[in-house]
């Protein structure tokens, strides 16, 4: 019985230091991750500041236009929705 007890508790302390490993694992892994993502935004933003100091009127087209593209796609997505609908009728 003695044994028994014992070989569970060696048991237990594998198995929380297992876990206890996976969770640094993992925080180092998601610290890497958000300081990637932080240092993609912070050029994304760097390139946009400089766009927009440099050069609104550029800028400012360019993002029409995305936005134009968008709306088409939407408006082209929508009326294909509606002919399917008709056509379910």
């Amino acid at each position: 019985m003695q044994q028994l007890k014992e070989k569970l508790e060696r048991e237990l302390e594998m198995l929380i230091a297992y876990q206890s490993k996976n969770r640094m694992q993992a925080e180092a892994q998601r610290d890497r991750e958000r300081k990637e993502l932080q240092d993609r935004v912070s050029v994304r933003r760097a390139l946009l500041e400089q766009k927009v100091t440099f050069d609104p009127v550029t800028f400012f087209l360019s993002l029409f236009r995305s936005i134009m593209r968008i709306q088409q796609k939407v408006t082209i997505g929508l009326v294909i929705v509606l002919a399917f609908s008709a056509s379910m009728r």
